[in-house]
């Protein structure tokens, strides 16, 4: 489980949580702290930086995604206003 907590300019901080990571079947990529009114970007790119995954919702919401992947590593980016988010996915 891979947790990116960052302070942003308020008190709250966001966090972006992945699990399984590794994963032989799907992902679940969770969002902590972030404003609910504002939409949330999710974008999956392969190492090449081909896009795999790409969805938009508001904060605090759960994506489930990855069970199509083929083996390998990917690159997760969570983007809400000014505050961005990244981590990487093991698909086994």
């Amino acid at each position: 489980k891979y947790s990116a907590p960052v302070a942003s300019g308020s008190a709250s901080i966001t966090k972006v949580n992945a699990y399984p990571n590794p994963s032989s079947t799907g992902f679940t990529l969770q969002l902590d702290g972030y404003n609910m009114t504002e939409r949330v970007s999710v974008t999956i790119t392969d190492l090449l930086g081909r896009k795999v995954y790409q969805t938009e919702g508001k904060g605090k919401m759960q994506y489930r995604f990855g069970t199509d992947f083929i083996k390998g590593m990917y690159n997760v980016q969570v983007i809400q206003g000014s505050d961005k988010k990244s981590l990487k996915l093991v698909k086994e």
